[in-house]
């Protein structure tokens, strides 16, 4: 983040979600499905996810969110493993928090780029909030916040076998899964919430108004 090169006078303020935003039922049937949810670009690794999903075999990945382009989305529904994708296209609110209670784990793969490598997807939190185990882009940022957290597994986002690996790990595992998404549920409620955001925000209005 460069803004206090430029000015030293700056609080960053994250949009992290609300403790209330997804709470996990109490306990769901445990089954091999993962969700993304969010915009499908190229940039963000979905062709590499998918790929994965072919290598896999017996994995449902539910996908929400708009494609970058209809090119886009013929090319990825031409893959051998857009069969395994249970797409629900452009959803509001409700239903994603519907979608990501039956799921198992949810997948944030983005690709390396200037844009993704130093940013905190809402995604990875709003996950978090769901009581959902992470696999995540390994950026030294998000190593730090889903392994030292103890919250997922971090896999090299542009090997599908990799990404194959990390999914496979999670969802042999259910006591891990639900340890790991406890851990997130947990870490959203000591650290990433809008509640110790607002209090820097009202901060920041307080220092300027002064």
């Amino acid at each position: 983040m460069c803004y206090p090169l430029i000015n030293s006078n700056c609080i960053a303020v994250n949009n992290f979600p609300t403790q209330e935003d997804f709470i996990p039922p109490k306990q769901q049937p445990f089954l091999r499905i993962v969700c993304y949810i969010g915009a499908i670009t190229r940039e963000r690794g979905i062709s590499q996810l998918v790929d994965a999903l072919d290598i896999l075999q017996d994995v449902t990945l539910i996908m929400c969110g708009p494609f970058e382009s209809q090119a886009y989305s013929d090319e990825l529904k031409a893959m051998p493993g857009w069969k395994f994708v249970d797409y629900r296209g452009v959803v509001g609110r409700e239903e994603v928090g519907k979608i990501m209670s039956n799921s198992a784990a949810g997948v944030v793969t983005f690709l390396p780029t200037p844009n993704h490598n130093d940013s905190q997807p809402n995604k990875m939190f709003e996950y978090m909030s769901a009581g959902l185990p992470l696999v995540a882009s390994s950026f030294p940022l998000w190593r730090q916040i889903v392994e030292e957290g103890e919250c997922g597994l971090c896999v090299d986002p542009s090997s599908p076998k990799d990404i194959a690996r990390g999914i496979a790990s999670l969802l042999s595992n259910e006591p891990l899964c639900r340890k790991m998404g406890n851990s997130g549920r947990e870490a959203i409620s000591n650290s990433y919430n809008w509640s110790n955001e607002s209090e820097k925000l009202l901060f920041l209005y307080d220092k300027i108004l002064k």
